[in-house]
């Protein structure tokens, strides 16, 4: 009998222990936080366009505790062209957490896009007449803009990247001019725009060329 009676305890405490251990069983599963409209449409933005960033968010749910809500960390600066990242966070019951990014894009080439009136001088003096110039945003580059006729060249296809309120123009050689005076140019420079109305910004730069070298800047107002 006192040996039934001691296997009877031992199954009961070995079942005691399974039973315990089971309801305990500890929750290592992360929420899975899911980023809202991760587009393009979303993510990527004019500069200036407006005061601030509407989030769409993000939403989260965890395999336990059903629907969680999302705290976002990061901000947007809707005055300044540069890639901003948002972290949204969600954590369950157990202490659980589970993160996601979304990567908004300020694009300032897209608020530059625009047919312009320029004047280029050299130092005080005014080199040529107005003339017309169209700066367009790259397609493949979010900070990059394209300018037609640079410094009032003709064929002087020449780039600038954008970084905040500054427009850089990278070193670059460009075959451009009027026969028979087209030849290499060499230009480098940089300016500041600003959300202003009328819309005017100033690029100032050096060229260089067989010719010589200049140091100029180029005005250009919105049409």
């Amino acid at each position: 009998m006192k040996k039934i009676a001691l296997a009877l305890s031992s199954l009961i405490v070995v079942g005691g222990m399974f039973f315990f251990t089971a309801c305990t069983e500890t929750d290592t599963t992360k929420p899975v936080v899911t980023v809202t409209s991760n587009t393009d449409a979303f993510n990527r933005v004019e500069q200036f366009s407006t005061t601030s960033y509407t989030d769409p968010g993000a939403t989260a749910s965890d395999d336990k505790d059903g629907v969680l809500t999302c705290t976002v960390t990061g901000a947007v600066n809707m005055n300044s062209a540069g890639e901003y990242n948002l972290t949204y966070t969600a954590t369950d019951a157990e202490g659980n957490f589970g993160t996601a990014d979304r990567t908004v894009t300020v694009d300032g080439g897209l608020f530059l896009n625009g047919t312009y009136t320029a004047v280029d001088w050299v130092g005080a003096v005014q080199t040529a007449g107005n003339y017309t110039e169209y700066i367009t945003p790259s397609s493949t580059v979010w900070n990059k803009v394209n300018f037609t006729k640079f410094g009032f060249y003709q064929n002087a296809a020449v780039y600038g990247t954008i970084a905040g309120t500054t427009i850089t123009i990278p070193s670059q050689t460009v075959y451009c001019g009027l026969v028979p005076n087209d030849k290499n140019h060499t230009f480098s420079g940089s300016g500041t725009f600003t959300n202003s109305s009328p819309f005017i910004f100033t690029i100032t730069f050096h060229d260089s060329s067989t010719d010589g070298e200049y140091d100029c800047h180029e005005v250009y107002t919105l049409n």
